[in-house]
């Protein structure tokens, strides 16, 4: 592997389909250390919005589903293997760009875009490497 992301990492991200039926904001915490992903989203789907609260607790093969409205957490096995974030050793590189300006130093956030397989798996995804301010750097899959 080239290179793993940090052991603690948070995020969001945004998932849509191209005829826009659904549509899906959500923020991840990543905790390589303790083997656990949680994920909080919210959506909608045939004009209904829905939530989600999950903890994906790989160490202990358990998946958490909690609802703060309720005041439930329901366990289910997980029946997959944890997958650290990380850029494949096979992957290539595709782009660079910068997030944000570029016109003053400091200003924006450059992202090296890479294309690789996961093992095992049918997918591609693209995986970018974050280079931050004070030369710190995260690297996350996109």
């Amino acid at each position: 592997w080239r290179a793993l992301c940090p052991p603690l990492l948070t995020g969001g991200f945004i998932v849509t389909t191209q005829n826009e039926k659904v549509g899906i904001f959500g923020k991840y915490l990543y905790d390589a250390v303790g083997q656990r992903v949680r994920l909080f989203d919210i959506g909608s789907f045939k004009n209904k919005t829905f939530t989600a609260d999950v903890l994906l607790h790989y160490s202990d093969a358990a998946m958490y589903e909690i609802d703060d409205a309720k005041q439930t957490c329901k366990k289910s096995p997980l029946k997959a293997d944890f997958q650290p974030l990380k850029i494949p050793q096979d992957a290539f590189w595709l782009s660079q760009t910068v997030v944000g300006s570029s016109s003053l130093p400091g200003q924006g956030l450059l992202v090296n875009n890479w294309y690789g397989k996961l093992p095992d798996k049918s997918g591609k995804p693209v995986t970018g490497t974050c280079v931050v301010k004070n030369n710190g750097i995260c690297e996350m899959n996109v």
